[in-house]
């Protein structure tokens, strides 16, 4: 809340917590007063940098007290605003040999300045071109003052209440849920602070609302970097309404270092000035080519950003975060856990947790989602952005609709032991894919589903009410699915029901387990890990009874499911004396199934859940391994 100096010590008041009723001031005693000084000076020019969009002198008093030390040069807002305004103008310069100025002929009177130099006309100064500057008696500028305004809105990629140290790279990019509407551009009051070298320079602008114009020039190899997908073919014009979209952006290529990067999702509206929101994919692909080899390979694309990855890309140094006062040594098998404990709640409340989650990519850049976004199979997809990877999608087979559903095998191994936790990750079904879904549990031979969300939630449709009410049945040609039993926990958080599934073909019976959190909030997470912990046992208790995979899913099949799957394997790893790294799951599940976990709120929340498990025995380690 403030930063003050007083002869050799520097303090630190900080923020009130809700319980304190005082204030706690922190004080660091220097070398000398010069030193302290000049860690004051340093803290206001950082804080005026990155936090303000202006200096804001105030007024001169001639009887103030205080420092005379302001700062009063360009904020990074103000530089990155230049840049991209300089970039939004196409210079033409004309250049000469330096040879024709020696050539010239030089009038007589011209003559007599031969002894003086003749200087370049410098360029009219700016008013924040200043540095640092000291005037007369002034008030000194108070370093915690904060001109920007964080949002309450709920939802993101990135948790609106930016905690641990400040990033700016963070502070910027805010993301949203797949089925979140896209956030108007005057909701986020934080100013962008895309990266930036001499190197590269932005070459992007907004041309309008939502649009955005991305200029590239190909590498030494005659590549742009991306891969595009839909449109039509020739053979199926009937297609042709399908979208340009980029399917792939290859990383340290001119398309992932252009500033915004073009990001996977975004569907592409014109290519050098040609309308390709209704062309063949081979025509878009034709006019990409043809860039290569005219206007020196300058390719313009008018872009619509992906809903989904709406936000400017940041890369932030690799960084290792390790508990304060801890020596680096390799673990022995012994204490691995617990390191790892120590390293996991030191990275939450440290921040760096999160910001190594924000780093980690969304859908693995080499895999494919082709069967999604084939025209007979669009209409199957609750989301847009939300596909299936074709090598572990889950294949139908006497489906009448075909073979495609969204829906990923997700097998995770426990480290140190043979077992392997077995999940089918899906959407939540539409009305027209529960045939579908159920044909799946039944090839599947699945014996229990795990529902963790309501079918509407803030007044919009999460999932449809795929199964029958109790002491009714729904019938299918293949099968039919009674509910016998409906049951609802003391805490009104889970409701346990038990169906009968017949198989019409084969006359047999199965019984099915369907276990619904309902108490999980829409776009949040509970306040508590308690009782998700407690959920979670129960779905452990259920795996047990069978070896068939556990089908899980919410309304996309990527957040809360990620988060049941990295909890569920975080206690076995427990249970098995083995290290917990919750990133490392993150990555294990990404590598099968796109953005599992699909935002930094729900990945706090499971890491703090996963360090209360361990620290409230909720699972116990034991070191006999397990096998089953």
């Amino acid at each position: 809340m403030k930063i003050s100096f007083k002869r050799k010590q520097f303090f630190i008041t900080l923020r009130r917590e809700l319980s304190e009723s005082y204030d706690t001031v922190v004080g660091f005693n220097m070398e000398t007063y010069r030193s302290s000084k000049t860690l004051w000076k340093a803290c206001v020019e950082h804080h005026t940098f990155f936090r303000l969009h202006s200096p804001k002198v105030r007024r001169r008093f001639p009887l103030s007290l205080g420092s005379k030390f302001y700062y009063s040069g360009r904020t990074e807002f103000q530089t990155v605003s230049e840049v991209k305004q300089r970039g939004r103008l196409e210079r033409k310069f004309v250049r000469s040999p330096s040879k024709y100025l020696v050539r010239q002929t030089v009038p007589p009177p011209a003559l007599e300045e031969k002894g003086k130099q003749l200087t370049a006309p410098s360029r009219p100064p700016r008013p924040y071109d200043n540095k640092v500057t000291s005037l007369g008696a002034k008030e000194p500028r108070k370093a915690w003052e904060d001109d920007s305004h964080l949002s309450d809105d709920d939802g993101g990629f990135l948790e609106r209440t930016l905690e641990g140290p400040f990033s700016p790279g963070l502070a910027g990019r805010v993301l949203s849920y797949a089925d979140e509407e896209p956030p108007s551009p005057t909701t986020n009051e934080l100013y962008d602070t895309p990266p930036y070298s001499a190197s590269h320079s932005p070459t992007s602008q907004m041309v309008e609302e939502g649009l955005v114009t991305i200029i590239l020039h190909p590498d030494e190899d005659g590549k742009y970097g991306f891969n595009v997908k839909g449109g039509a073919s020739r053979d199926m014009p009937e297609t042709r309404d399908l979208p340009i979209l980029v399917s792939r952006v290859a990383p340290n290529t001119p398309a992932d270092r252009c500033s915004p990067r073009l990001s996977e999702g975004d569907q592409i509206l014109q290519i050098n000035g040609h309308d390709v929101t209704h062309a063949l994919h081979q025509t878009v692909v034709q006019l990409i080519q043809e860039a290569r080899s005219t206007n020196g390979g300058k390719l313009v694309l008018l872009v619509k950003p992906n809903a989904l990855y709406s936000g400017e890309e940041y890369e932030e140094p690799p960084y290792q975060y390790v508990p304060v006062g801890e020596v680096l040594r390799t673990p022995s098998p012994s204490n691995a856990l617990e390191q790892s404990m120590l390293l996991l709640a030191d990275g939450l409340a440290s921040g760096a947790l999160i910001s190594q989650y924000e780093l980690l990519y969304r859908k693995h850049p080499d895999l494919t989602c082709d069967e999604a976004v084939k025209p007979k199979n669009v209409n199957k997809n609750r989301y847009r952005d939300i596909s299936p990877y074709d090598s572990t999608r889950v294949i139908l087979k006497n489906a009448a609709s075909g073979d495609y559903i969204n829906a990923n095998y997700v097998n995770m191994r426990i480290a140190g032991t043979d077992v392997s936790n077995r999940y089918i990750a899906t959407q939540g079904p539409l009305q027209s894919t529960t045939e579908d879904f159920w044909q799946m549990v039944l090839e599947e031979e699945c014996n229990h589903i795990v529902m963790l969300t309501t079918v509407v939630e803030r007044g919009r449709a999460k999932c449809h009410k795929y199964w029958p009410s109790l002491n009714e049945t729904l019938a299918f040609p293949n099968m039919t699915i009674k509910c016998i039993c409906e049951e609802t926990d003391d805490s009104g958080s889970f409701i346990f029901r038990d169906f009968v599934l017949c198989d019409i073909k084969n006359d047999t019976q199965r019984d099915i387990k369907h276990m619904q959190y309902v108490a999980w909030p829409d776009h949040g997470v509970p306040d508590s890990p308690g009782l998700f912990l407690s959920f979670t046992e129960r779905v452990r208790e259920a795996r047990q009874e069978s070896s068939a995979p556990i089908v899980v899913h919410c309304s996309a099949g990527i957040g809360r499911t990620g988060v049941l799957v990295l909890m569920e394997t975080a206690m076995c790893l427990i249970e098995a004396s083995e290290p917990v790294y919750p990133l490392d799951v993150v990555q294990t599940m990404r590598e099968q199934r796109a953005m599992m976990i699909q935002n930094a709120s729900q990945y706090r929340f499971v890491c703090e859940s996963v360090h209360a498990a361990y620290v409230q025995k909720v699972v116990k380690p034991r070191n006999n391994n397990l096998s089953r």
